[in-house]
């Protein structure tokens, strides 16, 4: 029987943490173990193994996906998403939304918000809220949790921000949180770890664990509201060029097309 099977990798990352190393260790063992067993039947059952970057297609291939049927197929924003142009140049405060984890590096953020003298909101909940809550008062920072909030409610703090800052110390295999701020015209701020870099251009992204680049690009930002709105503009663009909806579904039927007549 030909294969029809479709799957999508995604860079979703498993919420599930142990209390110690060890159990950690042992958790994650078990899982390298299930995949080992399972792998082979999985491949052998899907045409095309899809990821939302080139940057993961090529890291899945390293894990030991078949190149040959890895594809990349970036995510899209519907229409309303995009803004017509970029209000950054009047944004107030810079901006993170994330789940509150160390690997996100959104003490780093703190930091160098605190030197900058920039005021922070920070959208989300997660492990790291009591220490970076802790972490802000230390530093004098400008910092406002918002916890957890709705979409609509982020999108409603986009407007009014100058910058993003996402200082991740993992790779991110294609943030939506990211491509959500481009399009709203909002300058991403980003270490140079995994996609971001893909999506956001070359040259966009400070080195991770680059303290000095991080606050300088910060502080560059908010000291210029032209170079801003600049920034703001050239993101929607690059959104709405790569990352449309009508983009997106022409490449996926592509794709579906490509499949069938395998």
């Amino acid at each position: 029987m030909a294969r029809r099977a479709f799957a999508a990798t995604t860079g979703a990352r498993s919420r599930a943490w142990c209390s110690t190393a060890a159990g950690r260790c042992r958790r994650r063992a078990a899982y390298a173990v299930a995949l080992s067993l399972h792998q082979p039947s999985l491949v052998g059952a899907v045409d095309r193994f899809v990821a939302p970057s080139r940057w993961a297609a090529g890291r899945v291939v390293r894990l030991g996906l078949p190149a040959d049927r890895v594809e990349a197929l970036p995510h899209y924003l519907p229409g309303d998403a995009f803004a017509e142009r970029s209000r950054a140049g009047e944004g107030e405060y810079a901006l993170v939304a994330s789940r509150l984890s160390p690997e996100k590096g959104i003490d780093d953020a703190v930091v160098a918000c605190a030197a900058a003298e920039i005021p922070l909101r920070v959208a989300g909940d997660g492990p790291a809220r009591a220490s970076l809550e802790d972490l802000a008062v230390r530093k004098g920072a400008q910092v406002r949790f918002l916890g957890r909030i709705p979409p609509e409610a982020v999108r409603a703090q986009l407007a009014g921000a100058a910058m993003v800052a996402m200082a991740s110390r993992y790779h991110e295999f294609a943030p939506y949180s990211a491509l959500e701020a481009m399009a709203q015209g909002v300058p991403v701020v980003a270490t140079a770890m995994g996609g971001l870099p893909e999506l956001l251009g070359e040259g966009s992204t400070v080195a991770q664990g680059s303290s000095g680049a991080l606050l300088a690009r910060l502080r560059s930002l908010w000291r210029d509201g032209e170079a801003r709105a600049a920034e703001g503009d050239r993101l929607i663009a690059r959104a709405r060029e790569r990352h449309s909806q009508e983009r997106y579904a022409a490449a996926l039927v592509d794709l579906y097309e490509r499949v069938r007549a395998y």
